[in-house]
C-alpha cells in the first residue's frame, strides 16, 4: 500500500510538471558597442574629459545610438576627480534618426587600493 500511494504522487507530480512547463519565446539579436575616451591634461589640476560611443545592431548594420560627452575636470588629489560636461546623445531607428537628447552631467571618480586590488567608483547625475 505504501509503494503504491508512493506511485501515485509520483505520477501525480510528474504529470503535473509536464502540463505546466513554462514555455518561452527567445528573441536573438545582438549589439556591437565601440567606445573612445580621452583625457587632455590642461593644467596642474586641470583637464579635458572626451568620450565618443557609437552603438550598432546586427552585425553593423544598424545604426542604433551615438554618444559624445566632453567635460572639464578637477582632480583634487590622487584618489578623487571631479568633472561637470555637456552629452550630445543620437537615437536612430531603422537607419533614420529618432531622437536628440542634450545632457549636461556631473561625475564624481573616487579610485582606492586594498592591497593589490586596485578599484575605481564612477558616479554620474
Amino acid at each position: 500500500m505504501r509503494v503504491t500511494g508512493f506511485a501515485i504522487w509520483v505520477y501525480f507530480f510528474l504529470i503535473v510538471s509536464a502540463l505546466s512547463y513554462g514555455q518561452k519565446q527567445v528573441n536573438t539579436g545582438n549589439q556591437q558597442w565601440f567606445q573612445y575616451y580621452n583625457t587632455l591634461q590642461i593644467a596642474n589640476h586641470w583637464a579635458i574629459q572626451t568620450d565618443m560611443g557609437i552603438r550598432y545592431r546586427e552585425q553593423m548594420s544598424d545604426l542604433s545610438q551615438m554618444v559624445f560627452r566632453s567635460g572639464l575636470e578637477y582632480q583634487w588629489n590622487s584618489n578623487i576627480r571631479t568633472t561637470a560636461g555637456f552629452a550630445f546623445l543620437t537615437f536612430h531607428q531603422d537607419g533614420v534618426r529618432s531622437r536628440v537628447e542634450y545632457r549636461p552631467y556631473q561625475e564624481l571618480d573616487i579610485t582606492d587600493t586594498y592591497g593589490s586590488i586596485k578599484t575605481q567608483h564612477r558616479f554620474r547625475l
